[in-house]
């Protein structure tokens, strides 16, 4: 049964047919890698200070951003792992939840890492998913069931997640854009 969406993708509105009965399992991957290309582009050209700038005072810069985006990925990589190893587990990342996000970043020394080794985590850490889920038909049909904070329980599929992890690069993307025009750049 196909049904016609309308799709939201990097601030530009598109309808889509969408059959209900199949995943678009190669668009899912190919947005989950291309969108790197993107976070790239967004970047391209910029050098020390720039990278330390944010769109407010108390904001993220573009380098936590970046570090963010790779840890971020890195963590959820291991839902995907744990569900193609133990179909229909609960997965939790409460020791991670329970922490702001500020706090990480200053943990985790956001603010003074170069940023060439994250986004190489980044790439490497997406390329291999991408072999990984190409090599296990229906790999992206398989479901897992999240704890989220507080408690909710939610069962999703690896492509689910898969596009999660897009669209959070994306939203950053977009923040950085953000960074570059207030300061004009």
């Amino acid at each position: 049964m196909a049904t016609k969406v309308l799709i939201i993708y990097y601030g530009v509105k598109e309808n889509r047919q969408v059959d209900e009965n199949m995943l678009e399992q190669d668009q899912i991957l190919k947005d989950f890698v291309s969108c790197l290309k993107l976070l790239k582009a967004s970047i391209d050209g910029l050098q020390g200070s720039q990278l330390d700038l944010s769109k407010e005072k108390d904001e993220w810069t573009i380098r936590e951003i970046v570090h963010h985006l790779a840890d971020g990925d890195y963590i959820w990589k291991l839902c995907v792992l744990r569900e193609l190893g133990e179909s229909r587990v609960a997965f939790h990342l409460k020791w991670y939840w329970e922490t702001e996000q500020v706090r990480w970043s200053q943990l985790w020394g956001y603010a003074s890492r170069e940023i060439e080794p994250s986004l190489a985590l980044l790439e490497a850490n997406r390329n291999h998913a991408i072999e990984l889920l190409r090599t296990m038909p229906g790999s992206l049909s398989k479901t897992i069931i999240i704890e989220w904070p507080g408690g909710d329980r939610q069962e999703v599929q690896i492509g689910w997640i898969l596009e999660m992890q897009t669209n959070h690069v994306l939203g950053h993307i977009e923040d950085i854009r953000e960074i570059r025009e207030v300061h004009k750049f």
